[in-house]
């Protein structure tokens, strides 16, 4: 133990004792040392009556202590004192205190650590989404818990977001849920458009009783439709199930851009080899250009497990300016090869259409043309 620790720990206990006492009605004024104690004048001793102490030691606080110590033992002194009278207090008051070998500094980072608990909001039937006001609103912040109560019943849930935003949604089954998780992401309509024409991707659990999870960039205006299901009312099966054990949590978290963000994309076709995280993940490309350059990016899926697609986002148009899904009716592979109709910042968006796929490794190159 360092000796600024030994006083700072010794002070403390000092300062609590005398505390304590002055709480229960008794006198303020010390038990005599022991002979183990520091003698008066000695380093860890009290000082001498006319707060002096022997050579090379300093009287702080009724203390001798090395001269070299002073400055940090006067730094923050008040506060700590303040420290240990609020801890007195709680004390006296039967409140459990903490170990006083524990720093303030300590306390309070397991005090910031604890994550604050989501807004719990409990879906309103009916919200299947037949008309526009059958639907529930959704918050980043918030947590949407909703039940499939019902044969072949669908929640949806609408969240309003600036475009321009990377979100990751994760659908939770919770311990004892009979749910398949089923999750389905569509832009809510613009441009004069039904919902889902401009935007829609699929996620499933990657286990039984798992949860089922996407990454997407906000684009557009007019916000973003939620639709959980089970997974067997989906596709030609169509199961019927549900009750009310079918149960789940749906929340919505907001990334940065790092979170998100691929190697550096070279424009002179040179293949970089890249992979996403998982089958609802998205990969991210910036770039700069100007109006009329001619932008060829080409992607290439490491196997036939992955059908990949590609955005080309418009940081200044707060949407896409071009994309691509296939490139031919036997080809799922994407190509982008246009010119562009704005200028600024620019991202290249790669992302994967199959929820099922496992193997998501693939390859792009680009070429910027500039006149």
């Amino acid at each position: 133990m360092t000796a600024r620790n030994h006083v700072n720990r010794y002070k403390m206990n000092y300062i609590i004792a005398s505390l304590l006492l002055s709480a229960c009605g008794k006198s303020e004024t010390p038990e005599p040392q022991d002979s183990q104690d520091p003698a008066v004048g000695e380093e860890m001793g009290a000082c001498y009556g006319n707060q002096t102490c022997n050579d090379g030691l300093s009287c702080v606080n009724d203390m001798c202590v090395l001269d070299d110590s002073t400055d940090s033992m006067d730094m923050g002194s008040q506060d700590s004192t303040q420290d240990v009278d609020d801890m007195a207090a709680e004390q006296d008051a039967g409140v459990d205190m903490p170990d006083a070998d524990m720093s303030m500094a300590d306390m309070m980072m397991e005090e910031d650590m604890s994550e604050p608990e989501r807004m719990r909001v409990m879906e309103s039937e009916p919200n299947g989404g037949a008309m526009l006001d059958e639907v529930d609103p959704l918050n980043a912040n918030e947590l949407g818990v909703g039940t499939i109560g019902e044969a072949s019943d669908t929640d949806v849930w609408f969240v309003d977001v600036q475009p321009g935003k990377f979100y990751k949604v994760n659908l939770h089954i919770p311990e004892g849920s009979e749910l398949d998780a089923h999750l389905t992401i569509l832009d809510a309509g613009r441009n004069d458009k039904s919902a889902g024409e401009d935007y829609v991707k699929i996620a499933i659990a990657d286990a039984p009783e798992g949860d089922a999870s996407m990454t997407f960039l906000t684009m557009g205006e007019g916000g973003y439709y939620m639709i959980v299901r089970d997974a067997r009312n989906v596709g030609p099966q169509m199961a019927s199930v549900g009750s009310d054990a079918h149960t789940y949590e749906l929340s919505m978290d907001e990334l940065g851009i790092q979170d998100v963000q691929g190697n550096t994309l070279s424009f002179d076709r040179t293949v970089i080899t890249d992979a996403l995280e998982s089958a609802g993940d998205i990969k991210v490309y910036p770039f700069s250009a100007n109006e009329g350059n001619e932008l060829v990016v080409d992607m290439v899926a490491s196997s036939d497990d992955m059908d990949g697609r590609l955005f080309i986002y418009s940081d200044t148009e707060k949407s896409w300016i071009a994309r691509q899904d296939d490139r031919t009716i036997d080809n799922v592979n994407p190509l982008v090869d246009a010119p562009l109709f704005a200028s600024g910042v620019m991202w290249v968006i790669v992302e994967n259409t199959l929820p099922e796929a496992t193997a998501l490794e693939y390859s792009i190159a680009a070429e910027l043309v500039v006149d």
